[in-house]
């Protein structure tokens, strides 16, 4: 039986340059969000009656043959071996070695609009002087903050929304 930490640290013994760990990252990312949203496909991948070469068709199609050999063969043996399910826990593990790898840690930024490359770059360079790792950006927009920007990075949050700022008001008025 593989289990995923070791599948993830063989993974990483094959993909030694960090551009090539978060383009594979990145990849079955899109993949895991794909097959949430299309169940159909999750239902193909994982019968046990389809051979092997229909599913890897099928992964071609969904990412339009943008699909590096190294995400289409982990994702082969993942469905082969029958432990594809795991595709989370695998991205997980892949993202805690490569944070411990690079002296790397992820940046979950969430403002109401937009913002742009140049506050994004400004972002991740004071994270990464507080934090005094690279920071990998993970930005989301969310219209229902209003305003603002919310930081989550490894243990920190940090609310600068104008929602927060709202309910905080709206906390104190009712007390």
């Amino acid at each position: 039986m593989v289990h995923i930490r070791q599948l993830a640290l063989a993974v990483f013994e094959i993909t030694k340059k960090e551009a090539e760990i978060q383009q594979l990252i990145s990849q079955l990312e899109e993949l895991n969000f794909r097959l949430g949203v299309e169940k159909k496909y999750r239902l193909f991948l994982f019968d046990p009656r389809r051979p092997l070469f229909e599913k890897q068709i099928l992964i071609k199609r969904i990412f339009k043959n943008k699909i590096s050999n190294h995400v289409l063969n982990l994702i082969s043996l993942l469905i082969e071996k029958n432990i594809s399910t795991n595709l989370n826990q695998l991205i997980n593990q892949l993202k805690k070695i490569r944070n411990q790898k690079f002296n790397s840690a992820e940046a979950k930024i969430i403002s109401a609009l937009p913002l742009t490359n140049e506050e994004e770059k400004e972002i991740q360079r004071l994270i990464g002087e507080k934090l005094n790792k690279k920071i990998i950006l993970r930005p989301e927009i969310k219209p229902e903050i209003l305003a603002g920007l919310v930081i989550q990075a490894e243990d920190n949050l940090i609310d600068l929304s104008f929602k927060n700022k709202l309910d905080k008001l709206e906390e104190t008025l009712i007390i």
